[in-house]
């Protein structure tokens, strides 16, 4: 089976970030699936995205299993989800993991699957949302669900749904990325202990 590496914590704490520094570093060794989401096209969206769905057109590819760990994270009628074909290859696969869908991420891959945890303060989350133009009424929802969903993922570290989980903040913000990369690393056999 093939060996899935998953991000997961709240928004704002740099999953994104530290998915393009973890793929810069293993070029040629990870690949990332893509998601289908009925949210519009942005701009930044990258080969990784197929946005702009129907709702039609999402339901079916549920419907038929191409559209796997279909879900809608931020109560905003914008459905996400794996095209499952893009994680049939020969490459390891690296993407971000809602904390909601890691029950159905560990249930699918198993063993296969790696989950690194990644948490940070209140204040934290809310100076990198702040940066990213996060509207105020978005700001609090997302700093509460983030509340959950740190809580969340200590919870599944302790009884071994996650891996691992990391702490970032603004004193280590810039060795983060590199705890990240070597965690990868060693797990795929790229470096040694």
């Amino acid at each position: 089976m093939e060996q899935v590496i998953g991000l997961t914590g709240p928004s704002g704490v740099g999953k994104g970030f530290a998915k393009k520094a973890i793929l810069a570093a293993y070029q040629g060794l990870l690949v990332e699936p893509i998601v289908a989401t009925t949210r519009p096209r942005r701009d930044d969206d990258g080969a990784d995205r197929q946005a702009g769905m129907s709702d039609t057109e999402f339901d079916t590819l549920v419907s038929s299993g191409e559209i796997i760990f279909a879900h809608s994270p931020f109560n905003n009628n914008f459905r996400y989800g794996f095209l499952h074909s893009s994680f049939q290859n020969d490459a390891a696969t690296l993407t971000e993991v809602h904390v909601d869908n890691i029950p159905r991420f560990r249930e699918q891959f198993r063993d296969s699957l790696f989950l690194i945890g990644i948490f940070a303060s209140k204040k934290y989350l809310e100076s990198n949302l702040h940066d990213r133009d996060t509207t105020t009424s978005d700001l609090n929802i997302r700093l509460d669900a983030a509340t959950a969903e740190v809580a969340k993922i200590k919870r599944l570290h302790r009884i071994g749904v996650i891996n691992e989980i990391i702490s970032v903040g603004f004193r280590n913000r810039e060795t983060f990325a590199s705890q990240l990369i070597n965690l990868v690393g060693l797990r795929l056999g790229t470096v040694n202990n």
